[in-house]
């Protein structure tokens, strides 16, 4: 318990208040995601929790990506330099383009099993 405390008031001091970014969206339901529903929902509260416990000042935000970044920028008086679909559209993009990077190294990294390769793998069934 005393462990515990220490952690907690030394996490209370690196931080200044939160923003909680609760899931507002369901899972794609192809059912190949590492994780559950209910495993987030859990782990969503659980986050809610901890952070509420040190009584850091936490705010909510809920709301599209569009509305969440907008509030988020009141909230926090930050100057806006681009409009906030515009950067969504940027992000965006440089995440499809980084994806498909990651994606063009897995496919050059892979090597066509030699024939051997080929006859330990049959030969396991």
């Amino acid at each position: 318990m005393a462990m515990e405390l220490l952690l907690i008031s030394m996490q209370k001091n690196m931080y200044t208040e939160i923003i909680h970014l609760p899931i507002e969206f369901k899972m794609h339901p192809d059912g190949h995601r590492p994780v559950s529903e209910r495993y987030r929902r859990l782990s969503d509260k659980e986050i809610y929790i901890a952070y509420k416990r040190m009584n850091i000042p936490m705010h909510v935000i809920s709301g599209t990506q569009e509305e969440r970044i907008n509030k988020i920028i009141i909230l926090l008086n930050l100057p806006q330099v681009v409009a906030t679909k515009q950067a969504l559209i940027e992000a965006n993009k440089k995440i499809k383009k980084s994806r498909e990077m990651v994606s063009q190294k897995i496919i050059d990294q892979y090597q066509k099993p030699t024939i051997s390769e080929k006859i330990k793998i049959i030969s396991r069934f």
